[in-house]
């Protein structure tokens, strides 16, 4: 690994926590912080620029007044250049109410980030980022989360997005 490898290998990881600090705080700048500016981001029943979801994620925890936790836990990043594809693991507590009993819950979810980061002005931060579940414990009020049925589903084998994520051409020069 050279020092343009290493470099890339620890800012993305810096993005990577930046990013799940940002969402535990409930600090959109630091989120924001992740992304190039003109970022795409697909999160289950959302698609499209990060800065609309941060807004619509720190409203939603917000609500219910109590912290959440992201762990990165795992992460495989294949550099290629000034751009580099990026699977990063999961682990998330969310609070979760129940809008019947008003009772709480941590609801633990295991997910994947599945990111293409790109070197800009010397930062790398993500330009395409693509939500994957792959298992989530259901909500307080027993029914499955998430409740909303556009979210990308983990798989095994070919069935995996990851799969073709990683099969695509090589990134350079796009």
């Amino acid at each position: 690994m050279d020092l343009h490898e290493i470099d890339a290998h620890l800012q993305i990881r810096q993005a990577l926590g930046r990013y799940c600090r940002g969402v535990d705080r409930g600090e959109r700048e630091v989120m924001l912080s992740a992304y190039h500016p003109d970022a795409i981001q697909e999160h289950g029943y959302f698609h499209g620029k990060p800065a609309d979801l941060i807004d619509l994620l720190i409203e939603r925890m917000d609500r219910t007044g109590h912290v959440t936790q992201h762990h990165v836990t795992n992460w495989l990043i294949e550099v290629d250049g000034d751009t580099a594809r990026v699977e990063a693991y999961c682990i998330i507590w969310n609070p979760e109410v129940d809008e019947e009993t008003g009772a709480l819950k941590a609801v633990q979810s295991r997910s994947r980030y599945l990111d293409r980061f790109e070197k800009r002005d010397g930062a790398w931060k993500i330009v395409h980022r693509r939500l994957v579940l792959d298992w989530a414990e259901p909500g307080p009020d027993g029914k499955p989360l998430p409740r909303h049925t556009k979210v990308t589903r983990g798989g095994r084998h070919e069935a995996d997005p990851s799969h073709d994520f990683f099969q695509l051409p090589p990134l350079r020069g796009g």
